[in-house]
């Protein structure tokens, strides 16, 4: 029942993370592009100002990830309250977790722009490192979510 629980809600947070992700990446195109953004479309639609607009996706955005860094610690409480791993296990998880984030930020954001190869070999390296470090830590690396953007990607 826990297992089932633990992948309803994992899944639940890809889904919403890809839905996030895809309407961020479009949202956020550049004006260069031979179409408009979603934003510029929707301000131009409704006659409203595009700074405007890009503020309220902005804010979107940051909601919906306070949310799912919010869930995912819920799911971290879980893990030590049924003995999976420890307290410190957790901070040490969390810890990480935010430091992979801030680290592959800028990787994620130019995976577009990479070769199918370039792509593979660097996610390929976050997972490494990823596991590396949980193994070094006594930690199962499925419970280590670097980024969303890594499991929308199949990366774990």
């Amino acid at each position: 029942m826990t297992k089932k629980l633990i992948l309803t809600a994992l899944i639940a947070s890809l889904a919403t993370a890809g839905a996030i992700g895809a309407t961020g990446a479009f949202a956020a195109s550049s004006t260069t592009s031979s179409s408009p953004s979603l934003v510029q479309m929707i301000a131009s639609k409704f006659g409203l100002n595009t700074s405007d607009v890009q503020k309220v996706f902005d804010q979107y955005r940051q909601d919906r990830h306070a949310k799912m860094e919010t869930n995912y610690e819920s799911r971290l409480t879980d893990l030590v309250s049924q003995g999976k791993i420890t307290d410190a296990q957790k901070s040490l998880i969390i810890a990480e977790h935010q430091k992979l984030e801030t680290e592959h930020q800028g990787d994620l954001a130019n995976l577009g722009n990479l070769s199918s190869a370039e792509r593979q070999a660097k996610l390929q390296a976050i997972r490494q490192e990823v596991t590396t470090w949980a193994q070094q830590n006594g930690i199962d690396p499925r419970y280590l979510m670097p980024s969303v953007g890594l499991h929308r990607l199949g990366v774990f």
